[in-house]
């Protein structure tokens, strides 16, 4: 009973953890994401600003409007690779929303866990209280319910 009671625990311990860890992963990678997408917004500002300076030049002279019929055309691809960036980060903030769900999914199995853990074991001593004499163990009923009640708290993670 003890072994179970201790691998339960210690499973209980490393679900924990693990969860612990991927909820931190999880909100650096959103806070990462969300930092690329303002350092994007401001690269959009800049390439529009530039276009825009490159189209006033354009007027002087054929050679300068021939090199901004050539910043335009890469301003065009900056444009596609942004809005490729900006779908991959669409997909990643969709990703990390289901990782923090299942994280959250995983929490609450965890809750659920150790609450059925400290049912069974309050009713294991609550039967093993109101044997009479002696347990199996060799230990009077009283000292065997104190030990159930003392691995049942050592295994709680509230």
């Amino acid at each position: 009973m003890k072994t179970l009671a201790s691998q339960t625990a210690k499973a209980t311990e490393e679900i924990a953890t693990q969860i612990g860890a991927i909820q931190t992963s999880t909100a650096e990678a959103v806070e990462a994401i969300r930092q690329i997408g303002g350092v994007m917004g401001d690269i959009r500002g800049f390439t529009s600003t530039i276009a825009a300076s490159v189209q006033e030049q354009s007027a002087s002279t054929q050679e300068i409007g021939r090199n901004v019929h050539e910043a335009a055309a890469g301003a065009n691809e900056l444009a596609g690779n942004m809005a490729t960036v900006t779908e991959a980060i669409d997909e990643t903030n969709r990703s990390a929303t289901q990782v923090l769900t299942a994280s959250n999914a995983l929490t609450a199995q965890t809750g659920t866990l150790q609450q059925a853990v400290d049912e069974f074991l309050d009713r294991v001593a609550a039967a093993v209280g109101a044997m009479p004499g002696k347990v199996g163990t060799g230990f009077p009923s009283g000292i065997a319910t104190r030990k159930i009640v003392a691995a049942r708290d050592s295994l709680s993670l509230k």
